[in-house]
């Protein structure tokens, strides 16, 4: 995409970036609000990484969204991480200011603006699965953590890296007991007990995840019990997993959250997830 000398130029990194809404959301802001900005997609091999942090310096790129599977791997590239990067160990938005290059994690609003606004749930001495243990798993852990919950649990195939994500993730003055299990003994009844929420931030495969939701289902679901998926489009999952008779959100209204977040980080505009959120479901049902 060629850009003309005063255009800003916007992008998301990432691994994959076929399903991508961000420059569907970023480029209608960019026109709403008559700015002359242009939002691509920077798809790179781990190999690059450098090279694009790099390229935002030299090129003037005046910021980029960060996704899967690099919100993590970026962050050693960077000038400074603000609060929100700084507590999650993620970084999903940057910011360049004149070639130094700032990370911020704007999942934290979108989490907690789905919890609120979507799920309307009440997390306060309730017990919370988190499967994953990734980058958008560190900001929903944190985002869960502040709502107060008796318990969370942390499912991974990676234990070790469930571990991890633990042992970074602390909020100083609460209580919440936070464990890590592999998710393949995810029914131990050593470790589950009445579900409140299902948080799923894993794009493991479809048919693998299909198989957690199953043994689940067996004996942890109940009607009061609700599922937040953090991913969306082809990503989300499978229909499946969501005929249960409970509350099933995907990852799309946090997607249009964290995005306004970041939009005001990038142009100062205050804008309301929901109009965003009204657009790109319109565009999305043709």
């Amino acid at each position: 995409m060629v850009s003309s000398r005063k255009q800003k130029l916007f992008g998301i990194i990432g691994g994959s970036l076929g399903h991508s809404l961000s420059p569907l959301i970023h480029n209608y802001l960019f026109r709403r609000f008559r700015l002359d900005y242009c939002y691509t997609k920077f798809e790179i091999e781990h190999t690059q990484i450098a090279k694009i942090i790099d390229s935002i310096r030299t090129l003037n790129i005046s910021g980029a969204n960060v996704t899967f599977p690099y919100k993590e791997k970026l962050i050693p590239y960077l000038d400074k991480l603000d609060k929100t990067s700084q507590t999650t160990g993620a970084v999903n938005t940057i910011k360049n200011s004149h070639g130094k290059l700032t990370g911020y994690n704007t999942d934290l609003f979108g989490i907690r603006a789905t919890l609120q606004n979507r799920l309307n749930i009440n997390l306060k001495g309730q017990t919370i699965l988190l499967l994953g243990a990734g980058g958008a798993a560190r900001a929903c852990l944190v985002e869960l953590i502040r709502q107060k919950p008796k318990r969370i649990i942390v499912a991974n195939r990676d234990f070790a890296r469930a571990e991890s994500i633990i042992s970074r993730t602390r909020i100083s003055g609460n209580n919440t007991d936070i464990r890590a299990i592999d998710i393949h003994g995810i029914n131990n009844p050593e470790y589950m007990e009445r579900l409140s929420l299902l948080a799923n931030s894993t794009s493991a495969d479809p048919s693998f995840l299909s198989g957690v939701i199953r043994k689940l289902a067996r004996n942890r679901f109940h009607r009061d019990m609700k599922i937040f998926d953090l991913n969306y489009g082809r990503r989300a999952l499978p229909e499946s997993c969501r005929k249960y008779p409970i509350r099933y959100i995907d990852g799309l209204y946090m997607l249009t959250a964290q995005a306004a977040a970041g939009f005001r980080i990038w142009t100062g505009i205050k804008v309301e997830p929901d109009d965003i959120y009204k657009y790109v479901s319109k565009k999305i049902a043709g």
